[in-house]
């Protein structure tokens, strides 16, 4: 029987202790699986070793940061496709080539190369991958080389890709031959940040069915011969040149004891289109030109102001 005068819901509610959690149930199925995502972006494959002055080829150790090579040819043999060669300043002599199919080499700036004799740092000997970036500067006294022999960068072989940044380029020699850059044949692109310089050509495009893109602040003769050589110059492309070249210069000189023509343009089968907002030939000691055109063009563009010092002198004209 029930209390007429009780309100149930205003008693009190007394809460007892917690009791003991209960035993964890067995986990469910698994569930379907989802549809696969979409592909990521691809990463380098590559890995880096390192090069340094205080380096150690004998306990160097590939892909570490703090084993460092001590030259630039010995990462260059322990590099695998695809890897970089991470240059940090400082003076490096070089003795044999460092270029090798697919491998990278980027120089820190302050990083400096030397090379003598009758080396080609990078001989781009096969139809391979050539990269090179960076701030590296290029220094090379060479000796018995013939005309047409570089002392940097040669490509000879048909179907290589080459990329090729540095700082500076100088080259010297007392022979009154060679090249910093030989262009035969490829597909290259060649940007240089500050100058080049050299005593018998700065850049020669010849012979082979290269696609070439050039660029360089400054091109400079310093040479000491004082023969009329139509081989010698800061540009000179030629010998039934069948390929495409656009060279792009802010300035072309002659800073040398010496006379040269600083354009020569000859028997050229493709095309080639040269600008260069200043060609300057102060030379007075006979009659050397700035643009020299010799025997049958293919296609031959120069857009470009030249400028001479001596009156009346065919020094910075058009032959």
């Amino acid at each position: 029987m029930g209390c007429k005068n009780c309100d149930p819901t205003t008693l009190p509610v007394i809460t007892g202790p917690q009791g003991p959690q209960g035993i964890q149930g067995i986990p469910g199925n698994d569930g379907a699986q989802g549809d696969p995502g979409p592909a990521g972006p691809t990463g380098c494959i590559g890995k880096t070793l390192y090069v340094s002055a205080c380096g150690d080829d004998l306990t160097a150790v590939p892909y570490d940061y703090v084993y460092h090579y001590s030259t630039i040819e010995a990462a260059v043999a322990a590099a695998q496709t695809g890897d970089t060669v991470m240059v940090h300043a400082g003076d490096y002599i070089v003795t044999t080539n460092l270029y090798k199919d697919d491998v990278h080499i980027h120089f820190i700036n302050g990083a400096r190369v030397f090379s003598t004799s009758s080396l080609i740092p990078f001989n781009v000997n096969s139809a391979g991958k050539c990269h090179v970036t960076g701030d590296g500067e290029f220094y090379t006294q060479i000796s018995g080389l013939g005309s047409s022999t570089p002392a940097l960068l040669y490509t000879p072989v048909a179907g290589a890709d080459v990329f090729f940044e540095c700082k500076k380029v100088e080259i010297t020699n007392t022979t009154t031959s060679g090249s910093a850059f030989a262009i035969f044949n490829g597909n290259v692109t060649i940007k240089v940040k500050e100058s080049v310089s050299a005593t018998f050509q700065c850049l020669i495009i010849r012979s082979g069915t290269a696609l070439v893109n050039f660029s360089c602040p400054v091109l400079i003769w310093n040479g000491t011969n004082e023969t009329l050589n139509v081989l010698s110059g800061c540009v000179l492309i030629a010998y039934d040149f069948a390929g495409k070249a656009i060279v792009t210069v802010d300035e072309m000189k002659n800073t040398g004891a010496g006379g040269t023509n600083m354009m020569l343009i000859g028997s050229i089968i493709g095309s080639a289109i040269v600008r260069c907002p200043k060609v300057v030939n102060n030379f007075t000691g006979f009659n050397t030109v700035a643009l020299l055109i010799v025997n049958k063009i293919g296609y031959f563009r120069f857009e470009g102001n030249i400028y001479s010092s001596e009156i009346g002198s065919k020094a910075g004209g058009i032959w």
